[in-house]
C-alpha cells in the first residue's frame, strides 16, 4: 500500500471521480477538486504529498495556482496534466517548480510510478 496522499484538481468531474476511485483501490488516499480556491482550501487544512493539477481551468492561472499551492505547502510535489499535449503554458509550470506534466488520457501504471517515484525521493 502506497503511504502518501494525492489531491486532483481539474474541472471535468468524470476525470477526478474516475482518478480518485482508481487510485483508492490501489490503496492511495486520494480527493479531488473541481476549482482551484476549492484545491487551495483542502490544501490548507490537510496535508497532501502530490498534487495532480490541470493546466487549463476556468477562472485560474497557472503561475498563480502554482505559486499560491507552494505558499500553503512548500514542498509539495505538483504534477501537472494537460489534455492538449505539450504546451508553452505547461512548460512555464514546469519552470515554476511543476515536477512533471503528463498528456490525457494519463496512462494510469505510469502516474503511479512517477507518484511512488516522488513521494521515495521526498521520504527516502
Amino acid at each position: 500500500m502506497a503511504d502518501f496522499q494525492v489531491l486532483i484538481v481539474d474541472d471535468e468531474l468524470e476525470f477526478v471521480t474516475a482518478l480518485v476511485e482508481r487510485l483508492k483501490i490501489r490503496g492511495i488516499r486520494a480527493e479531488g477538486a473541481l476549482r482551484a480556491d476549492q484545491a487551495m482550501v483542502k490544501l490548507a487544512m490537510k496535508t497532501y504529498d502530490i498534487i495532480l493539477l490541470d493546466i487549463k481551468m476556468p477562472g485560474m492561472k497557472l503561475a498563480d495556482t502554482i505559486e499560491r499551492f507552494n505558499e500553503i505547502k512548500p514542498g509539495v510535489q505538483i504534477i501537472l496534466v494537460t489534455g492538449y499535449g505539450s504546451s508553452a503554458e505547461g512548460e512555464e509550470g514546469l519552470k515554476l517548480g511543476a515536477v512533471d506534466l503528463m498528456a490525457k488520457p494519463i496512462k494510469f501504471d505510469k502516474l503511479i510510478q512517477r507518484m511512488t517515484e516522488l513521494t521515495l525521493g521526498k521520504n527516502g
